[in-house]
């Protein structure tokens, strides 16, 4: 389900002015929009905010067990309490607004959402059942937030699913799915010698003509899959030997260098669809390096063509937000991982052609590439699948859908029970940290 976001700017500085009304009543801790929230939603909230929080202030160092410092330190340069009351409203009236939207599109829940709903209370229960009991939240608070994310998966898909309120196609998702994947099969031969260090000088020169010379056999017809096989032969020599040439004895005495020779190909996991996956090209053996390659077991080989019809392929995401190549920044700067690195990526959605192989050098590896037609695939028992869909309505539509209810947020009136406020104080919520 989708993550909460945040509020405008502009929205923020209307919750800082509504009035606040006292009451002593506090079975109720705000009205939003004239919907009255139970204590139960709001100590839910309030508990995800003040968590939040915490974690927060674990990041810049601060002992979360440390009860003083906690309640002297700010957040995002706001007090703590003031932070959690903020965010908890904002999340408040999120909530409210994803009601009211759910009844003005007149939506509802057949029986089958409905029981996964209280499945999925019932498994909160069973897991945070002692967090909810100490802290006040009852098990219809619990449902009603978790029916909560039903219902805004609900509204988007009514909005901006295929045939939706906004005359959205299934073309126009498999457009966007065409432009933005491709169907490769490819080999990336390294660098590297079988210790993983950089070949240099005549080594390289060599690797790199041995890159060449298989572009050349495949475009003479050779099957990639063959060339896959062979490669992979090679690869596990070479990590073989140098494993060999720096073995010891008992006595930590260097071992006489062997040669061993490796007869059978490594097994190496295969996944047909492929999507975000974060691979490390700078592997420190060449024995870590992927080259997508399953062997079949013997028994196996009658059922290949049924079984494996995509034997070696992989979905490739096109990369399209730039890499972070600032060196000043910290250690957590997030980077983009290229698949399968970063030239090879820009190559195949620029100027490949379906069927032409081609070759992409890198500093720590060559790529030997084969595009594939992708259209070929798109059928709902392989690529075109629901999940795909799925996907692409929150690629493309969940930043439209957000504004959309930030807009019905802004024009809500905000009323706090002060009272609710200042009895749930999240300074005395049990939480454990840790």
């Amino acid at each position: 389900m989708m993550k909460l976001k945040r509020v405008s700017a502009a929205f923020l500085a209307f919750i800082m002015i509504i009035s606040m009304v006292g009451c002593g009543d506090t079975s109720w801790a705000v009205k939003i929009d004239g919907f009255e929230v139970r204590a139960g939603i709001y100590l839910y909230y309030s508990l995800n905010s003040y968590t939040m929080a915490l974690e927060k202030l674990k990041e810049e160092g601060i002992d979360t067990k440390n009860k003083k410092e906690v309640k002297k330190a700010k957040v995002e340069d706001i007090p703590i309490l003031d932070w959690v009351q903020k965010e908890t409203t904002e999340q408040l009236v999120r909530f409210v607004a994803i009601e009211r939207e759910f009844e003005r599109l007149e939506l509802s829940f057949d029986e089958d959402k409905l029981t996964e709903i209280r499945q999925k209370t019932n498994n909160f229960i069973d897991g945070f059942k002692d967090m909810s009991e100490k802290n006040g939240i009852g098990e219809q608070s619990i449902r009603d937030v978790i029916a909560s994310s039903y219902k805004a998966d609900a509204i988007l898909r009514k909005h901006y699913g295929i045939d939706g309120l906004n005359s959205i196609t299934e073309q126009q998702y498999k457009d966007f799915y065409l432009e933005n994947n491709a169907r490769v099969k490819y080999i990336q031969m390294s660098l590297r010698d079988g210790s993983g260090e950089l070949l240099e000088g005549k080594d390289k020169e060599e690797r790199i003509k041995m890159a060449e010379e298989y572009l050349q056999r495949l475009k003479d017809g050779e099957s990639i899959d063959d060339l896959l096989d062979e490669y992979s032969e090679f690869s596990s020599a070479l990590v073989s030997e140098a494993a060999a040439a720096t073995a010891t004895d008992e006595n930590g005495e260097t071992m006489a260098t062997t040669t061993t020779t490796v007869t059978t190909t490594e097994e190496i996991e295969t996944t047909d669809v492929e999507t975000n996956i974060d691979e490390e090209s700078n592997s420190e053996t060449l024995e870590d390096e992927e080259t997508t390659i399953t062997t079949p077991e013997e028994d196996d080989i009658d059922s290949e063509e049924t079984t494996k019809p995509f034997e070696n392929e992989v979905i490739i995401q096109k990369v399209t937000t730039p890499e972070s190549l600032d060196e000043e920044e910290s250690d957590e700067t997030t980077t983009v991982n290229y698949r399968p690195s970063k030239k090879s990526n820009e190559a195949i959605f620029g100027d490949s052609v379906v069927g032409n192989p081609f070759l992409i050098q890198e500093d720590d590896a060559c790529y030997i590439i084969l595009k594939l037609d992708i259209k070929e695939r798109m059928t709902e028992d392989d690529l075109w699948s629901e999940q795909i869909k799925d996907s692409i309505l929150y690629t493309l539509y969940y930043d439209k859908y957000d504004e959309m209810l930030t807009e019905m947020s802004d024009k809500y009136e905000v009323n706090k029970n002060e009272a609710a406020y200042k009895k749930y104080n999240p300074h005395k919520y049990k939480i454990d940290m840790g």
